[in-house]
């Protein structure tokens, strides 16, 4: 490892304790391709008292012109009196060390990417200090990526912020371009644990999101782009889970006549679970959106709740205990798919009349393509609802079990397929 350094001052390590992600071993730089910066050999005192911003912003624009790898000594409480612009090249290694927002005014950040490429932030707390800033304000994020490419980040553990703990876009950069984030943890912030307002190639792996209260939407991570040209596209979560937000825990909300390709994404093995006075996933007009496994379970309200979709699809995905329907659909939708998945105990709420899908949008609206295929209901009040405004229903191949009402359909039977639906056996001793 080659190390660059300066003269070295004693560390000066606050009392305050830190939640740091769950470390994992981080490639060893190579003698001579990935030289090192240690902050505290230049000038970050890392005590959470004294001002580090100048100094961690002179090593970051230092390192990225060597190629150097910038190394925060573990354990280390990094003020943030003003905001940090992190630049293109930038590899910052945080040691677990967390830096805190002492930004002054409303919209203060600690960090910002914005048209910057190739950036790297791996084992790092943000601490947006929400408390320390009484002003009203929903603004006040941890981390904005905003009309960036190429940029990775690992291992973080971003709360507190008085707004959201990860902001990705930004309506005058323009979408940011191939954006990874992995094995971190977003909670406890005021407005979101991550919004999402543009973006073309969005990865999130083995991501928590949850534990969101302050002020709306208050949700785990909201995919909303800010206007119709802005491009939302080619999103993928894997392994995530939403939980213990007082919103839902992913709200999707795109806008109804986009200019620019605007899709929900693809979720897979996700967990949307106990997420308090809303629904597991709500959507507004959302297009595209795959869930694949996973599981909705134990959500005040609804399981997924539908206002306006097009073109939606559950395959494999275990719906249970929620305190309304499993699936509900309210305003408008086409294109429902439902396959393979089971739908245990939904209906909890104190009316306890609710089925586990429930497509009968309110007069005025237009549903048109819902097709059930191997699904298995059971225990709650209602199976299957469809009503006057639903067309084109397809149901094959489904289960019912300990149900007061399998079916209760009042769609277009001229358009109705309606085959193989049968009581599910109950297990032999």
């Amino acid at each position: 490892m080659t190390l660059l350094s300066a003269c070295a001052p004693e560390k000066n390590r606050g009392s305050k304790a830190t939640v740091t992600p769950t470390p994992r071993p981080s490639a060893t730089p190579t003698p001579d391709s990935a030289p090192v910066m240690l902050a505290s050999q230049h000038g970050v005192i890392g005590n959470g008292i004294v001002d580090d911003s100048h100094a961690l912003q002179s090593v970051l624009n230092t390192a990225a012109k060597l190629g150097a790898t910038v190394v925060i000594d573990g354990g280390l409480r990094v003020r943030i009196g003003k905001t940090i612009a992190v630049p293109s090249n930038t590899k910052l290694n945080g040691g677990g060390s967390t830096l805190l927002n002492a930004t002054p005014g409303t919209g203060g950040r600690i960090l910002t990417l914005t048209k910057v490429h190739d950036v790297t932030i791996d084992y790092i707390n943000f601490d947006g200090e929400k408390d320390t800033h009484v002003t009203a304000t929903e603004q006040r994020h941890n981390l904005v990526v905003a009309g960036s490419r190429n940029i990775t980040l690992d291992r973080m553990h971003s709360y507190n912020a008085k707004g959201d703990g990860l902001y990705i876009g930004d309506q005058i950069s323009g979408a940011s371009v191939n954006v990874n984030v992995s094995n971190s943890l977003f909670d406890e912030n005021h407005r979101q644990g991550m919004s999402v307002t543009g973006v073309s190639g969005l990865s999130v792996t083995d991501c928590h999101f949850g534990t969101t209260a302050g002020t709306a939407p208050q949700s785990g991570a909201d995919i909303e782009p800010n206007s119709d040209d802005s491009v939302m596209e080619d999103i993928v979560f894997r392994n995530c889970s939403f939980m213990g937000n007082l919103g839902s825990g992913l709200l999707i909300s795109l806008r109804k006549t986009p200019t620019a390709k605007q899709s929900a994404g693809t979720y897979i093995g996700c967990q949307f679970s106990q997420n308090k006075g809303s629904s597991g996933i709500v959507l507004v007009n959302s297009r595209d959106l795959k869930i694949l496994g996973g599981e909705i379970r134990r959500n005040d309200r609804d399981g997924v709740a539908i206002f306006s979709a097009e073109n939606t699809s559950l395959s494999d995905v275990s719906v249970a205990g929620n305190g309304r329907a499993g699936v509900s659909t309210t305003w408008t939708f086409s294109d429902l798919t439902l396959k393979g998945c089971s739908f245990d105990g939904n209906g909890t709420a104190e009316k306890k009349t609710y089925f586990a899908i429930d497509c009968a949008p309110v007069k005025g609206n237009k549903a048109s393509g819902l097709l059930v295929q191997n699904c298995k209901f059971k225990d709650m009040y209602g199976g299957i609802r469809t009503n006057a405004v639903t067309s084109r229903v397809t149901l094959t191949n489904n289960g019912f079990s300990d149900l007061k009402i399998n079916k209760q359909l009042g769609d277009d039977k001229a358009t109705r397929v309606d085959v193989g639906g049968t009581a599910i056996p109950e297990p032999r001793g």
